[in-house]
């Protein structure tokens, strides 16, 4: 420790030859390297991480395509389209949470609002919808809270899947979202139809007061 920051001076040095070498494992080396290498590519050379993270959310290995997707910064619509896609067809789960999870940490109203339109639409992967309710609420994802709001109010007739699940998982990470309007959206569900919402509601309230 009292000489790292000797080594640190060293490595800043040589970001260029780092960046090569980085690229260079991350092409051919052990999946359980690839987190390493992210890390020292946003370090040595931001442009060239993002570049990466680009290429690899498409690797066949899904350890991989987890880390470059946790490495990438959607920058642009179609990258944010990409990572939407991944969203609605992963079948590793993992992965597919960390798609949602990338989205969801932008902030963006306009691509939080794609996804969530995106999974609506899709009639084939019925789960997509209520899955991505509850990871808004893993994500602590304030700017979904429009969302949830308007999923908790629409007409059941349109909902996919088990409407009593997707209303309960909407309370939930309402919940735990602990703002003013998110707890409002809580408390309407004291009056839902459903006891399994009423319940998940009260005792969300309480653990709060």
């Amino acid at each position: 420790p009292a000489h790292r920051h000797k080594f640190w001076f060293i490595f800043s040095m040589m970001k260029n030859e780092v960046t090569r070498e980085a690229v260079n494992r991350l092409e051919y080396g052990e999946p359980n390297l690839v987190k390493d290498l992210f890390l020292i590519l946003k370090e040595c050379d931001p442009k060239k991480a993002h570049l990466a993270a680009k290429k690899y959310i498409s690797h066949k290995n899904a350890q991989v395509r987890w880390e470059a997707l946790d490495a990438l910064d959607p920058k642009s619509s179609e990258e944010t389209e990409a990572v939407v896609k991944i969203y609605r067809r992963e079948k590793n789960r993992s992965v597919k949470k960390k798609a949602g999870s990338v989205i969801l940490r932008t902030g963006n109203p306009e691509s939080i609002g794609w996804m969530f339109a995106s999974c609506e639409k899709d009639v084939f992967h019925p789960d997509n919808l209520p899955e991505l309710v509850e990871l808004c609420g893993q994500a602590r994802a304030e700017a979904a809270l429009p969302h949830l709001q308007r999923l908790y109010q629409r007409p059941p007739l349109f909902y996919f899947g088990n409407r009593e699940d997707l209303r309960s998982a909407i309370i939930t990470s309402a919940g735990r979202l602990k703002t003013a309007d998110a707890l409002e959206l809580v408390r309407l569900g004291l009056k839902d139809r459903s006891r399994r919402v009423r319940e998940t509601s009260e005792i969300i309230l309480k653990l709060d007061e």
